[in-house]
């Protein structure tokens, strides 16, 4: 998880947060919703008319969503740390496979490699081990 830009997953942790309030609320929905009777009913509750249903299934359906998408963020994020970790990033391949004669003074992968050197090492990017 630290093999990447430190501030990377920074959104990723709010919306851990945020997924986790939308659950509480939902959670608390149910139950005042639940505990609400009707004005008309009062032998019945809120949460027997289908438009509470429905406000309640449409965020839960949300809600959900925003967390897979998290999670599968999330593995994406680890995936890549741990190929940046292992010299599997793309650039690496394509450097150490293009051949020396590239890497020459004039040559664009050579200048691609000094870019993307400058940026791997830079204080904020920079795996510390």
């Amino acid at each position: 998880m630290y093999a990447g830009r430190a501030p990377s997953f920074f959104h990723g942790e709010q919306a851990a947060v945020m997924i986790g309030i939308a659950y509480a609320a939902a959670d608390a929905y149910a139950r005042i919703v639940a505990a609400r009777p009707l004005l008309m009913d009062p032998d019945r509750t809120r949460s027997d008319l289908h438009d509470y249903q429905r406000h309640l299934g449409e965020s839960l359906g949300v809600i959900h969503m925003a967390e897979a998408l998290l999670r599968q963020t999330a593995e994406d994020w680890m995936e890549a740390c741990r190929r940046n970790v292992s010299g599997e990033a793309p650039q690496g391949i394509l450097f150490r496979t293009v051949g020396s004669r590239h890497a020459r003074d004039g040559e664009r992968m050579q200048r691609y490699f000094r870019d993307a050197a400058t940026y791997w090492t830079h204080v904020h990017i920079a795996l510390i081990p």
